[in-house]
């Protein structure tokens, strides 16, 4: 039997006395199905947009959901308890609600937690028929606010016809808010403004609007974060937009003054930053960004490395927006996740307390226990991998062929001995279309015995009370450069560098890691996994070997309290040589202009699966060779019009990943056969 605020039974009715650290749940999944009808004779989709963590524990989830009797442009909410489960005391016992849309059709494509004293509610932002910003203010249990705006609603307005789709809310210093978007004529031109528009804390305006326009080509917002200080960066997308397709362009970053809408001329040039190269080929693509305690700003996203596909992106700005050289291998860090990764892409960050970096996003492997998985990974404020995190952590939902679109990630570090995570984003089935799914995962964090002794702000197993000496290998509580242990016997010199305790380790050092997981699964229209894991590491230094098990279950029979300990380091600044692109036996020739055109027709074939936009680009572009070796003039300027083209139709099919319309499969394929096609066009030696 449960005792109040137990997770599991542990056969002790105090409710804090180490449950948590024993037998808690390490991971739960649960999928969400709004039952809709099925469209167009397609399944339905059920996409979620935003989610925030209410102070109660509770994670509720607004998204875009086919009606019963209606395909798509409806809102759906579900909520889920603080473990992961659907809470059946919200919609009627379902866990699941569609509202009232107010009489006009709203898409709710982004939220914020609004904390006004002790009451939190949801601000839900979102497109609307009409071309316009819609926000709205739901409670907990999903219920309008009517005080909110004109009866709850408030709306910003940027002429139609246009297609406006905000991306993010943002809480200004003040209390007022702050909603970012794109603004695009209704053509799809391929022409697009970042927008932002403010409203009062309670909906009154707008206060104010702004269309941002880059060089007069397509900008496309990203994100925006509140820096300490109350300024706000807005991350965006841009690049020319030329009868050849996607132009020169990159990440725009502009800071406002407090007010959210005053471009600040200190940041960047004239208040706007450009990152034109990336790590890789071309210009990143930034997904999420996030701001740390000291103003810098990070970025998630992917990075197209010619020869190995996507790869999982980093990138760090200085407060006034220059890169910060000193993260990872300037500014980036580039990481494929899995070393048999086709595709990797982070989508969402959140800055833990301590500075580390905890990162979600979506990856396919030729791994079949890993194929196509949401992830999990740490990374210590200089960028790179977290070592007591271990390996990068794969998420496979029961029932689900494959995991897409936008990521949100959520997490709770209100205990000292463990963190926890949400991961919320859609997941497809053949069968039912596309689902809500919401993955808890809970990281340990105590680095001793699970018992946190009178005087210790955490654990380290001795339980002297002394916090000086406690979880120091985080130097939680030594200033930097001063000495530190960090927990081996055979170290030297340890020293606090940047939040980590580090010191030289003897010659003869050999590490190894072995990891089991076992998954029990049950499956109804909302689906519960509980998942049981237990991981060994021993390493041997200069002659001693340190090991250190972690279990974690449901069951008290056999189970061990966990402990965080690890000795695996991974650092990772490129794209690893041992990845090759997985591509179908090439028939191609080796070499010259057929070559191109039989890469070009690879690349038809992979678009296949992809909406009309990425079709119509791909087949541009074979037609722009044809023509340009017929032309008198040359070829040059035609394989130059060739590559950004090339370049634009993966622009497209990243940006319709990014919405939920495109498989990871999918879009992996069209990758690979982009950098294919111009990996042939490099080859020709035309400028």
């Amino acid at each position: 039997m449960l005792d109040p605020g137990e997770e599991c039974e542990d056969g002790n009715r105090v409710d804090d006395d180490g449950c948590s650290a024993q037998c808690q749940r390490t991971t739960t999944i649960t999928t969400t199905n709004f039952g809709g009808r099925v469209c167009n004779g397609d399944p339905s989709e059920d996409i979620p947009r935003a989610a925030v963590r209410y102070p109660s524990g509770q994670v509720f989830v607004a998204g875009e959901v086919d009606g019963a009797s209606s395909c798509g442009d409806l809102r759906g909410f579900a909520r889920y308890t603080a473990l992961g489960d659907p809470d059946l005391s919200f919609g009627n016992g379902t866990g699941r609600l569609r509202p009232s849309t107010g009489g006009a059709t709203i898409v709710p494509t982004a939220g914020v937690l609004q904390q006004d004293g002790a009451v939190a509610r949801m601000v839900i932002a979102g497109r609307r028929a009409d071309g316009a910003f819609r926000v709205t203010r739901n409670d907990i249990d999903g219920n309008a606010d009517t005080s909110f705006g004109v009866m709850g609603h408030a709306t910003a307005d940027f002429g139609a016809p246009r297609h406006a789709e905000p991306s993010s809310v943002v809480n200004l210093l003040d209390g007022s808010l702050l909603v970012v978007g794109t603004v695009e004529e209704e053509s799809f031109d391929g022409t697009g403004d970042v927008a932002l528009a403010r409203f009062s804390k309670n909906g009154a305006g707008p206060q104010g609007t702004i269309v941002r326009d880059f060089d007069g080509g397509h900008d496309r917002a990203i994100g925006a974060v509140r820096q300490p200080d109350g300024k706000v960066v807005v991350v965006a997308e841009s690049f020319a937009v030329t009868d050849e397709g996607h132009g020169p362009g990159g990440l725009v970053l502009t800071r406002s003054l407090a007010d959210g809408l005053t471009l600040d001329p200190s940041f960047g040039t004239g208040g706007k930053t450009l990152i034109a190269d990336g790590p890789c080929l071309g210009e990143p693509e930034a997904v999420a960004v996030a701001v740390q305690d000291d103003g810098k700003v990070v970025i998630a996203g992917l990075t197209l490395c010619l020869g190995f596909g996507h790869r999982a992106m980093l990138l760090r700005l200085m407060p006034d927006g220059d890169v910060d050289l000193d993260f990872g291998t300037n500014g980036f860090v580039v990481d494929p996740w899995f070393d048999d990764s086709i595709f990797a892409g982070a989508s969402a960050l959140v800055i833990q307390p301590d500075g580390r970096i905890l990162v979600t996003g979506v990856v396919l492997t030729n791994d079949p226990a890993i194929h196509s998985d949401f992830v999990l990974a740490r990374y210590l404020p200089d960028g790179k991998r977290d070592p007591t995190f271990g390996d990068v952590r794969p998420f496979d939902v029961p029932g689900a062929s494959q995991v897409a679109g936008r990521v949100i990630l959520l997490a709770d570090f209100s205990s000292l001995a463990s963190t926890t995570a949400y991961i919320v984003g859609p997941v497809f089935s053949p069968e039912k279309g596309y689902d809500f799914a919401v993955i808890r995962h809970r990281i340990t964090e105590t680095c001793g015995d699970g018992n946190v002794s009178d005087g210790e702000a955490c654990d380290e197993g001795s339980g002297n009370g002394q916090a000086s000496s406690c979880c120091t290998r985080y130097c939680t509580h030594v200033p930097d450069q001063q000495s530190c242990d960090d927990g081996f016997s055979e170290t030297h010199g340890d020293r606090c560098v940047a939040g980590t305790c580090a010191g030289t380790v003897n010659p003869t050092t050999t590490s190894s890691t072995t990891t089991t997981t076992t998954t029990s699964t049950s499956s109804s229209t909302s689906t519960t996994t509980t998942v049981t894991t237990s991981s060994t590491t021993s390493s041997s230094i200069g002659g001693s070997t340190v090991s250190t098990t972690s279990i974690s279950t449901t069951s008290l029979v056999g189970s061990t309290a966990p402990t965080s300990t690890s000795t695996t380091s991974t650092s990772v600044a490129g794209p690893p040589a041992s990845v090759p692109v997985t591509l179908p036996p090439d028939p191609c020739p080796t070499f010259g202009v057929d070559k191109v055109r039989c890469r070009l027709s690879f690349l038809e074939i992979a678009a296949s699966c992809a909406p009309k936009p990425v079709r119509r680009r791909a087949k541009k572009a074979a037609r722009t060779l044809d023509v340009a070796l017929s032309s008198r003039r040359g070829v040059g300027s035609g394989i130059s019009k060739v590559r950004n083209q090339l370049r634009g139709t993966d622009a497209k099919a990243f940006q319709l990943f990014g919405k939920g319309r495109l498989s990871v499969e999918c879009s992996v394929g069209i990758s690979q056969a982009i950098g294919a096609s111009l990996s042939a066009l490099d080859e020709l030696g035309v400028s």
